[in-house]
């Protein structure tokens, strides 16, 4: 089972579960221009993991020089710098290159995500995905606590 899918089962059987100590959790960022997104996904898995959300590329790479992520979800399609050149601006840095980002899109076509796949996102969702798919990604492109 996934964290989210653990999160919920903690949370039928006994709601007083104390959430996992900070710092032994995963650290997720969000990119997204839409703040209702933003929002969405935050609360789904900021009782698992510790969320950083964005809604501009350039202050995630900011951030990034001073705290470390282990997975990004990023949207495609945002003012400024899209998806595709955050990634491509991500890998060029040799300190944040590992860090797999999972696409999270409204678009469906196979273009995009021939585009994702060679710039080097690790996962495409699609809007609206499932918590089980985004569970399922995310538990895939997690390396375990040192």
């Amino acid at each position: 089972m996934t964290p989210l899918q653990n999160r919920s089962e903690r949370n039928l059987s006994n709601p007083g579960d104390p959430d996992p100590p900070h710092e032994l959790k995963h650290c997720i960022a969000l990119l997204d221009d839409n703040a209702d997104i933003r929002f969405l996904l935050r609360t789904m898995l900021e009782r698992d993991y510790v969320v950083e959300d964005f809604d501009d590329a350039a202050d995630l790479l900011e951030f990034l020089q001073q705290k470390r992520c282990d997975l990004i979800i990023s949207d495609l399609f945002i003012p400024n710098m899209d998806g595709f050149a955050f990634v491509a601006a991500l890998k060029r840095d040799s300190r944040l290159a590992g860090i797999p980002v999972v696409a999270l899109t409204a678009s469906a076509s196979d273009e995009t995500r021939r585009r994702a796949s060679i710039v080097g996102f690790v996962a495409y969702l699609v809007k609206p995905t499932s918590l089980e798919q985004l569970s399922s990604v995310i538990a895939q492109n997690l390396k375990k606590p040192a």
